[in-house]
């Protein structure tokens, strides 16, 4: 509440009382101007929005690589209009994401050795392993029913669980570290988003723990970490970078037998709708804090595994489209700044008359 003691000492400019009716009549013109641009903007936004849902559905409903093209085409002969808001763009990543891991984003080789194959070989490696003493053996995981089956896949293609194609799927320390000025580098889920491994904002631990963290769990080069714990749980990414890091238990640590598994192939079937969907249906204790994605859970995921000839193909397929959108957003982006500087130049404009 404003005091009338502050308020009655206000002084008011006061133009003639005709010049007060002009200003008035002015300014009622301009604003009903200002909303029927806003509204015609709101029609259009919501008219592209819903021009890219059809045209997105109609993506979706691909039946293999060769509809996906004519679909596609349809989209880019449209591009330009379809793709002139940035709300649009995030659909259309998540969909070439869906496709990508339903086998519609590329083409099927028949001379490709089947998936089939590459399971078996995987056995026997993990078999040898073992054997070896260099792999502890893990409990056997039920076979995967036709309920957990959640859509088709080409026939050289194979369902498997995560855990039966990875050589090992961990997390980081369960204790709570003691952070140092300098030392080891230490990282937490805030250190992966989709797609993206970012380890420069970290945190240090001394070498004795350091040494301590990484017993069983240290990650090597295109290993894969996931978030387990946190604002953004299930979001993927590889390991791009050669360095030595230990991990908090945030993070969930998936090594794919890299023979066999393009652990980029990998990321892709995790960050995508689908993998999305295991990863929030297996996380613990939603609503009453951020929840944890359950590690026993995660190894239980069944993944679409396509042969390694077409899973490379698909990472080169899904990195050409990404870039697209990526280019994309950020010219949507720099019209809408260029759109905002323009618009207060005018508006400078405007208070100096």
């Amino acid at each position: 509440m404003i005091s009338g003691g502050k308020v009655y000492p206000i002084v008011v400019c006061l133009p003639p009382l005709t010049e007060q009716k002009r200003i008035v009549e002015k300014c009622d013109r301009l604003l009903s101007t200002c909303d029927e641009i806003e509204k015609r903007q709101q029609q259009r936004q919501q008219s592209i929005l819903r021009m890219n849902e059809s045209a997105i559905a109609q993506l979706l409903s691909s039946q293999n690589s060769d509809e996906f093209r004519q679909h596609w085409r349809r989209i880019c002969n449209n591009f330009d209009l379809l793709y002139s808001i940035p709300e649009t763009i995030p659909k259309l990543r998540q969909a070439i994401l869906q496709l990508a891991v339903q086998g519609k984003l590329v083409r099927q080789d028949p001379n490709d050795e089947p998936a089939s194959l590459l399971l078996e070989k995987i056995k026997v490696k993990k078999e040898k392993l073992i054997q070896d003493k260099k792999l502890k053996e893990t409990p056997l995981l039920p076979a995967i029913t036709q309920n957990e089956i959640e859509y088709t896949i080409p026939n050289t293609w194979c369902w498997a669980r995560l855990a039966n194609i990875c050589e090992f799927i961990t997390d980081g320390t369960h204790y709570t570290p003691k952070y140092t000025e300098h030392g080891r580098i230490f990282l937490s889920s805030q250190n992966v988003k989709p797609f993206s491994f970012m380890p420069n904002n970290h945190k240090f631990v001394s070498e004795e723990a350091y040494q301590g963290y990484i017993k069983n769990r240290k990650p090597e080069f295109e290993d894969i970490l996931l978030t387990r714990v946190g604002a953004g749980i299930g979001e993927a990414a590889v390991i791009d970078q050669k360095l030595e890091f230990a991990i908090y238990v945030s993070l969930g640590l998936l090594r794919p037998f890299k023979e066999f598994i393009d652990p980029y192939y990998l990321v892709i079937w995790l960050n995508s709708p689908i993998g999305t969907k295991h990863s929030q249906k297996n996380t613990y204790g939603k609503g009453v804090s951020q929840g944890n994605l359950n590690l026993g859970l995660i190894r239980g995921f069944v993944v679409s595994v396509p042969p390694l000839a077409e899973q490379k193909r698909i990472v080169e397929k899904c990195d050409r489209l990404m870039f697209l959108c990526d280019t994309l957003e950020a010219k949507l982006k720099q019209g809408r700044d260029s759109s905002e500087k323009l618009m207060e130049v005018a508006a400078r404009q405007v208070l100096a008359v």
